[in-house]
C-alpha cells in the first residue's frame, strides 16, 4: 500500500532540503498543509501524504486503527527513501504521529503534534460537541462523505460559515471513501496513550489554538507536559486550523521549534 498512496511535496529537492513528513487529519488530504509548506519551502522538503481511504488515496482500503494508520506512513516514509524526519500531524494526525513516535521514535529528529490530544476517552480529551461521534455517522449516512466535511468544516474555524479558508479546506478532502469516514470516529474513541506518553523521546512541539472546538487546551497542555521534551503554543484567537486562521504566526512558531538546537 505504501507505494499507492497519494502524495504531495513541497521544497528543496530530494538531496537538499531537511524532510518534514507531513500528517492530515479526519476527512481532508496532504493539499490541507499547502500554505504552511510554500511558506517553509526555501528551507525543508514537506511531503504530506493522503492516508488509506482519505482524499486522493480514497480508492485504498482505510486502516482499521490509529496504529494501522501509523504504521501506514512509516512505511510511506520507508518508501519514499525518509530515514530520518520531522513530524508533523493536525487533529486525527496528531494522534498518528503520537504512535510513531511511540512505534519508531529514533527516526523523529522533531515531533510536532497540532490541535491534538493523547486520546478523547479521558475527561478533557476533546471539546463537548454537538458534532460527536454519532451525530457525525449520522450526518455521513444521510449526506455522504462530502455533506459531512461541508457540515464539519465551519467548526474548525473561529469564523465558522464566515473564514475565508473554509472552500479549500473543504476542497483538499475531496475523493475520500465513506468507509474511511464511518472509521474515523472509532479510531479516536479506541485510541490512547496518556499512560505511555513519557515513551515519547523526540523534542515535541504541541501547538494550537485558544479556541478550538475539537480538542481542548487542556488536553493539548497534558500531551505537552506527559512527553519528555515538550513545549505548548497556545496561539490567540484561532481554532482547529491556526496554521490558516493566523498563519505567519503558526509559521514562524513551528519553523523556529524545527531549526532550533
Amino acid at each position: 500500500m505504501a507505494g499507492d498512496l497519494n502524495f504531495h511535496e513541497w521544497g528543496h529537492e530530494r538531496s537538499m532540503g531537511e524532510p518534514v513528513l507531513a500528517v492530515h487529519g479526519y476527512l481532508l488530504g496532504g493539499g490541507f498543509w499547502r500554505r504552511f509548506a510554500e511558506s517553509c519551502r526555501d528551507r525543508f522538503r514537506i511531503v504530506a501524504p493522503d492516508l488509506p481511504g482519505f482524499a486522493g488515496s480514497g480508492r485504498l482500503p482505510p486502516c482499521r486503527s490509529i496504529e494501522e494508520l501509523a504504521a501506514a506512513v512509516l512505511g510511506f516514509a520507508d518508501h519514499r527513501g525518509l530515514e530520518t524526519f520531522h513530524l508533523i500531524g493536525h487533529s486525527m494526525g496528531g494522534c498518528i504521529v503520537q504512535q510513531m513516535a511511540l512505534d519508531a521514535g529514533d527516526r523523529i529528529r522533531k515531533l510536532v503534534v497540532y490541535s491534538s490530544s493523547a486520546g478523547v476517552g479521558r475527561p478533557g480529551g476533546s471539546a463537548a460537541s454537538a458534532r460527536g461521534p454519532e451525530a457525525r455517522l449520522a450526518v455521513l449516512e444521510k449526506e455522504g462523505v462530502d455533506g459531512l466535511r461541508r457540515w464539519m468544516a465551519p467548526y474548525w474555524f473561529a469564523a465558522g460559515d464566515a473564514s475565508p479558508y473554509l472552500e479549500e479546506t473543504i476542497a483538499c478532502g475531496r475523493g475520500g471513501s465513506p468507509e474511511a469516514a464511518g472509521l474515523g470516529p472509532r479510531y479516536m474513541t479506541s485510541w490512547d496513550i496518556h499512560d505511555r506518553l513519557g515513551e515519547i523521546a523526540p523534542p515535541t512541539l504541541v501547538i494550537g489554538g485558544d479556541k478550538d472546538h475539537t480538542f481542548t487546551v487542556e488536553a493539548m497542555t497534558a500531551v505537552a507536559t506527559g512527553v519528555r521534551d515538550g513545549s505548548l503554543c497556545v496561539l490567540p484567537d484561532t481554532a482547529h486550523c491556526a496554521h490558516l486562521e493566523c498563519g505567519a504566526a503558526f509559521d514562524d512558531v513551528v519553523r523556529t521549534f524545527l531549526t532550533g538546537g
